[in-house]
């Protein structure tokens, strides 16, 4: 990206779409480490990313805002052995709304404020 050729966290194998001036802006990927992914991308920057990490036994979506500074992660969906999580950041990257499902029990929903203290527990509401 940007004329520089960034490493990867393993040997790669897979499909790039670049622009006119050569830049990744997609594609689709095996790791060596077992990992497998695949990505769309702004102009310099990630938008949606979905990966499989089996040495972590998790899969996942990110959902990235284009921005100049600061987090740029909007919403994360991701399942491991343990449940299935959602959550929902501001424009800080402040988690903001948490939906988990893991195991057998209820599922959780939080919503927290901009300082990231609890607003709402719905397991806790009677």
């Amino acid at each position: 990206m940007g004329g520089k050729v960034q490493a990867r966290i393993a040997e790669a194998t897979g499909l790039m779409v670049c622009d006119g001036a050569g830049n990744e802006r997609a594609g689709f990927g095996y790791l060596a480490n077992g990992q497998v992914g695949w990505g769309l991308d702004y102009d310099g920057q990630e938008a949606i990313v979905a990966a499989v990490i089996p040495e972590q036994k998790m899969a996942g979506i990110l959902i990235n805002a284009q921005v100049e500074s600061g987090s740029p992660t909007r919403a994360a969906l991701m399942t491991t052995t343990e449940g299935t999580s959602l959550r929902l950041s501001d424009s800080k990257g402040g988690e903001r709304a948490v939906f988990e499902v893991g195991g057998l029990g209820a599922p959780a929903f939080r919503v927290l404020d901009e300082r990231g203290e609890l607003v709402l527990d719905a397991a806790k509401r009677p």
